[in-house]
């Protein structure tokens, strides 16, 4: 029974230091991004935008496997590189996070993501970002608390741009229609729910409101 008992405490400290680890690596990356994210403030490469279709999107909390397919024949993106991360800070559920380009499984690992067919910050359209709500980081764990009128801020290339809430609603698991240009430039967040499940997904619709200069 001895190798019994063993192969229970190698368990027990698997599950417990596997959320420790995921925590660790989430923050040592932001440590780094938040470094890449001054050293490139206010540089800025500019390219021509590429048509080209999303990958690895099934690693979104609250999507489906069946959703990859469609949106890939559906959907082509306007893709421009985010030539720096940015900021993304939330006043009323303490949040603070450098945004990485992407939300494939090791974009998220990282912070919250920014879906390649959404807007660029400051452009036209819905910039829309995922990001886990119980896990490596747990960075939209508390999106269910926020309310309309609550204020929202994405610093970038020496900017602050501010959005309002206007609405707090869940959606099924397979609705994309929530990352496509609402017809005013918005900020959409998404992540999982209820927490730990992919059944539905909560969503944060944003208006923008102003634009200025960051500090």
């Amino acid at each position: 029974m001895k190798w019994l008992y063993r192969f229970l405490i190698v368990v027990g400290i698997v599950l417990v230091f596997s959320p420790v680890a995921a925590e660790t690596y989430t923050y040592y990356q932001q440590g780094i991004l938040n470094s890449k994210l001054m050293a490139d403030a206010g540089q800025v490469d500019e390219e021509d935008p590429t048509v080209v279709y999303p990958e690895e999107l099934t690693t979104v909390e609250g999507f489906s496997e069946n959703s990859r397919e469609e949106l890939q024949v559906s959907k082509p993106v306007k893709e421009e590189p985010i030539n720096a991360p940015f900021k993304l800070t939330i006043p009323k559920i303490k949040l603070d996070a450098v945004v990485v380009d992407g939300v494939g499984k090791q974009d998220l690992r990282k912070g919250p993501g920014l879906y390649p067919q959404g807007s660029l910050p400051g452009a036209p359209g819905n910039v829309a970002i995922a990001a886990h709500r119980t896990t490596y980081g747990a960075w939209f764990n508390h999106l269910d608390r926020l309310g309309s009128g609550d204020e929202i801020t994405i610093s970038r290339e020496g900017r602050d741009i501010i959005y309002q809430v206007e609405k707090v609603f869940t959606t099924t698991k397979d609705d994309w229609s929530v990352i496509e240009p609402m017809g005013y430039n918005t900020l959409t967040l998404t992540t999982c729910d209820p927490p730990g499940s992919v059944k539905r997904r909560l969503i944060v619709r944003a208006r923008q409101e102003a634009e200025g200069d960051g500090d």
